[in-house]
């Protein structure tokens, strides 16, 4: 039985509930993928698409300040106002290193390179260099984070690409 073949799926058991009949017939499923052509064209035929727009620079900054920072900056251990990231350096780290991407699957990576960075700087002792003969970076908090320093942060390779955000996944 395939869960979204509504001929075969009025009777679908579970593996733990054997005994049981799930009717899966009146449910909705909802899919998303990137790249059409990487799912199974069965499947695909099955699907009714809907098609939706990217957010703009102005929805990314308030999805960054409402729910990205908020959860990175708990995840790395930091108290709300440590660390400043002013509209205008999240606009330019938008234009700068997410690839003029739709969705905010970048901005996420290089908000948490700088949360991590600032949290090694946080936990070394002042003075040390860090990240590939770096300058130092005296951090003080509450720390506001500068488009210079975000540069300093986040480099880019030749190609334009973060390199931190490349080596995240190796």
């Amino acid at each position: 039985t395939h869960l979204t073949d509504t001929s075969q799926n009025s009777q679908f058991h579970d593996k733990y509930f054997a005994e049981i009949d799930f009717d899966l017939s009146k449910c909705l499923f909802i899919f998303s993928y990137n790249d059409p052509y990487k799912v199974n064209p069965i499947l695909l035929d099955r699907m009714y698409k809907i098609k939706t727009t990217g957010y703009q620079v102005k929805d990314k900054i308030v999805i960054a300040k409402q729910y990205l920072i908020p959860k990175i900056r708990y995840e790395v251990n930091f108290k709300e106002g440590d660390i400043i990231i002013p509209d205008s350096t999240l606009n330019y780290i938008i234009d700068t290193y997410t690839e003029k991407e739709d969705g905010v699957r970048n901005l996420k990576r290089c908000i948490e390179i700088i949360y991590k960075k600032l949290n090694l700087y946080r936990l070394v002792k002042p003075g040390t260099t860090l990240f590939e003969k770096e300058n130092t970076l005296t951090v003080e908090f509450p720390f506001t984070v500068t488009t210079d320093i975000t540069n300093n942060l986040i480099k880019k390779d030749d190609n334009g690409l973060s390199k931190s955000a490349l080596n995240m996944y190796l």
